[in-house]
């Protein structure tokens, strides 16, 4: 974009036609999205782009075939060429890369923070802490320039700001400028104001008051967004009130009106305190392509996560529709105590930037925690849960990216570092539509549709002889053939147990079984010990038996710990009711290291089965404990294992068939709910893990554990879940808790198959929905339909998150025959 002409001759030509212009403007123009994207963009930059050798990029604009970067720095270089020019704090380039020798405007003052297009088609609007352009009076703080010759617009004056001017938005013909300045045109206007877009006078139509600071400092707006619908302006940056009214770093602007006034909508959340070392810890606030909601930005360190009620470090959705005070997030993103500077919404997708490591760490500090996602300094996430995306460029640290802009030509990046996506684009990149991929549809099934049950119980329950079941130190286990669940390990429940200091310990590694172990046996047992450590009392259990019953008493075993996988490094004895029953036992020299196994015996109660573990070598272990009337020592019949199938229109079945399903020989006897999106089938499973396989055609595929991120909060939840499903509308993922009263949820997206850190409530049981007690669900639509222990098929109505209305039987064996019991229940997603 080399221009032969004179510059004195392009200026005054220009200048003559701009003068003759009328500023065209859409409903809202800003800097980070004015315009939806229905794609992810690429995570491969253009190669063109010029290189900013210096400094920092905070911000760009395009205006047909010309690109401005503006920001502070000193030298840019181009790709192509390798040519390197000086260029104080902007500098215009074609979409070739080739910098501009004409747009060469002289900035008296530091850095320049903002810049957008005037709308015209020919200039732009500069904002920054300059004192004047080329010289020239009224031209200090906010100017307008030529696009191709980088001329003052003399028609366009600025007003006369005391102070830096940060941000620009255009919205119906009104210039909206922020910044730190308390007068302008010798009139008060603290941090705020309208501009005539076509000659820069203050049109008196915006005079809020900002007052007060954070945490010292001066008041200031740091950044700001117009909602592309234009009636609302959202402004953050370091101030406390507006017109007197409390608004701590955040605030809503209506403008809809000829004249500005404070909107009603209001938080405190950003009142809080972060670390003393910034004055405001909100960065940066984008508003989404439909004016629905906005993102915010923040920094401030680590300060407890969602325990806290802070909001440092973190990425957070509201909504504009909120009215009144006390507005809360819809969601929060914690990254583990780094800073986010940067946001952009696109619609489905929003773009953040800073120097986080993780995404969706909540529980901890400057490392990552339980749920933490490794993305660095640049990540997309699901707008409606706050979730990362697959996309994973990474960008070289530094401190942060300074602007998004979102383009028709994808995404540009202003930023302080060399290196995006592997490649060296020093300071400034776009990621391009061209080679970016579409989101997934997430079909999630319709009505009329096929339901699949995976398992089958017996019913009535063929063992109900079982007494007691321990998940010794660990929680609630679902029992896997039709009998009485696992009891979580308490001291006083479900029988006493005897012996301060006892511990519990949980193992990650994969656990074999002995044929000992009978087929029903929850793997997840032995994931989770109690141990007696030597300098507590010896660990004992108590359980009430009606003297003279014969049982079988079952103790169940597995090394987890690294630090005795060795023969002889951990032995201990056993007792039930005063008489040895294992003497020096060592399981490791018995069945070797991370192997389950199960030891029996016979014993007639004299009124209480006491069982006692001795100290021998290191402490004594147990996974589990098991009470079964000798007569039932027969193990019960586990779930089938088969796949069922029901042709159902909403109303009532159709057809039922069953052994038509290729199944891959998957026992599904461990499984935990299931949901399908898109061909795949999620499920959990007893042991803790989720699996996620294709399913097309009645052929299951093979199975593939999800990645948890060390999520174990969630591992145990799936051990005690009967059912769950997926809201694609929220992007949360339901499920139940075996005894329990509510329903619960995790924020999941299947695009990248993350699961959300923090566990939240949902409904809680409502007349004729027990939650504890559902035995199987499945969504379609706004109608949710879950299963019940009797085999019954029941709906209820569904909407933001709550049941509606009163929950009818469809479908069940005192209706119309019909079969609905199962260990899993999907609808066949096509």
């Amino acid at each position: 974009m080399r221009v032969k002409a004179g510059r004195a001759v392009a200026a005054a030509v220009a200048m003559s036609t701009v003068a003759a212009m009328s500023v065209v403007s859409s409903a809202s123009v800003g800097h980070a999205s004015q315009l939806p994207l229905a794609t992810v963009v690429s995570p491969d930059p253009v190669d063109w782009t010029p290189d900013v050798e210096d400094g920092r990029v905070r911000q760009t604009a395009t205006v047909g075939d010309v690109t401005i970067a503006v920001g502070d720095f000193t030298q840019v270089t181009e790709r192509g060429t390798g040519t390197t020019f000086d260029r104080q704090d902007i500098v215009a380039f074609d979409s070739g890369g080739a910098v501009s020798t004409t747009f060469v405007p002289q900035f008296n003052g530091p850095e320049i923070y903002d810049i957008i297009p005037s709308g015209d088609g020919m200039t732009v609007y500069v904002a920054g802490a300059f004192a004047n352009v080329d010289g020239l009076a009224r031209t200090g703080r906010v100017v307008r320039l030529d696009v191709t010759t980088g001329a003052v617009d003399p028609t366009f004056r600025s007003p006369g700001l005391d102070n830096r001017a940060t941000e620009l938005a255009l919205v119906d013909g009104r210039l909206l400028v922020g910044g730190s300045f308390t007068t302008v045109a010798g009139q008060p206007r603290t941090q705020l104001v309208e501009l005539d877009p076509a000659t820069g006078d203050d049109t008196g139509h915006l005079d809020l008051s900002f007052a007060g600071t954070q945490n010292g400092g001066v008041t200031t707006i740091t950044r700001m967004a117009a909602s592309p619908d234009g009636d609302r302006l959202v402004v953050v940056g370091n101030f406390l009130t507006v017109d007197g009214h409390s608004r701590p770093q955040l605030a809503v602007v209506d403008i809809a009106g000829t004249d500005a006034t404070l909107d009603a909508w209001a938080t405190q959340r950003y009142g809080t305190q972060c670390s003393l070392h910034f004055k405001t810890y909100v960065n940066d606030v984008d508003v989404s392509p439909d004016s629905s909601f906005f993102v915010v930005v923040t920094t401030g360190a680590y300060s407890g996560g969602p325990n806290s009620g802070t909001l440092c470090d973190t990425v957070a959705r509201w909504e504009l529709g909120g009215v009144g005070g006390g507005q809360e997030p819809t969601w929060v993103d914690y990254t583990g105590g780094d800073t986010v500077t940067a946001v952009a919404v696109t619609g489905p997708v929003i773009y953040v930037g800073g120097h986080f490591r993780w995404l969706n760490n909540p529980y901890a500090n400057d490392q990552v925690g339980s749920g933490g996602v490794h993305r660095r300094a640049l990540a997309a996430l699901d707008s409606r849960n706050g979730l990362p995306l697959t996309w994973d460029p990474e960008r070289q640290k530094g401190w942060g990216v300074w602007g998004f802009r979102v383009a028709p030509e994808g995404l540009w990046v202003g930023h302080d570092t060399d290196v995006i996506g592997g490649e060296q684009r020093n300071r400034l990149a776009l990621m391009p539509v061209a080679g970016g991929s579409a989101l997934p549809a997430e079909v999630t099934g319709t009505l009329p549709g096929k339901v699949h049950l995976l398992g089958r119980s017996p019913w009535p329950y063929a063992g109900r002889k079982v007494l007691y079941r321990v998940n010794a130190g660990g929680p609630r286990v679902l029992a896997i053939d039709g009998g009485p669940d696992w009891t979580a390990d308490t001291s006083a429940n479900p029988s006493p147990r005897h012996g301060w200091g006892s511990v519990s310990a949980s193992w990650r590694q994969t656990m074999g079984r002995t044929a000992k172990v009978p087929a029903a046996t929850p793997q997840s047992i032995f994931s989770v010990e109690r141990a007696d450590p030597a300098s507590a009392p010896e660990m004992s259990w108590s359980f009430p038996v009606r003297s003279g019953t014969k049982v079988q008493v079952r103790l169940y075993f597995a090394s987890g710990c690294s630090c005795t996988n060795d023969p002889g490094e951990r032995t201990f004895d056993v007792s039930i009711d005063a008489t040895d029953r294992l003497d020096d036992y060592d399981i490791v020299a018995d069945v070797g290291h991370s192997v389950g196994t199960m030891k029996s015996f016979s014993v007639v109660s004299d009124g209480s089965v006491d069982i006692s573990f001795r100290h021998v070598v290191e402490n004594p272990l147990v996974n589990g404990i098991e009470i079964v009337r000798a007569k039932a020592a027969r193990d019960p019949a586990p779930y089938s294992t088969g796949v069922r199938t029901h042709r159902f229109d909403g109303s009532g079945v159709t057809r039922s068939w069953r052994g038509s399903i290729t199944s891959s020989s998957t026992n599904w006897a461990g499984a935990r709910g299931a949901f399908m999106v898109d061909n795949r089938l999620y499920t959990g499973w007893s042991d803790g893990r989720l699996l996620q396989r294709t399913y097309r055609a009645g052929v299951f595929g093979r199975s593939k554990v999800v990645k948890l991120y060390g999520l174990s909060a969630f591992s145990n939840d799936l051990q005690s879940t009967y059912a769950m499903f997926y809201d694609r509308s929220s992007g949360r993922l339901y499920f139940n808790q075996a005894g329990e009263s509510g329903l619960y949820y995790r924020y999941f997206t299947p695009e990248s198959a993350i699961v959300g850190a923090i566990r939240m409530s949902g409904p809680d049981d409502v007349p004729g929905i027990a939650w504890g007690k559902v035995r199987g669900t499945f969504l379609a639509g706004s109608t949710l339909y879950f299963t019940t222990r009797s085999g019954r098929l029941r709906s209820v109505g569904w909407s933001d998150g709550a049941p509606v209305g009163k929950p009818v039987t469809v479908s069940g064996p005192g209706k119309d025959g019909r079969d609905w019991s199962a260990r899993a229940v999907f609808l066949l997603a096509k």
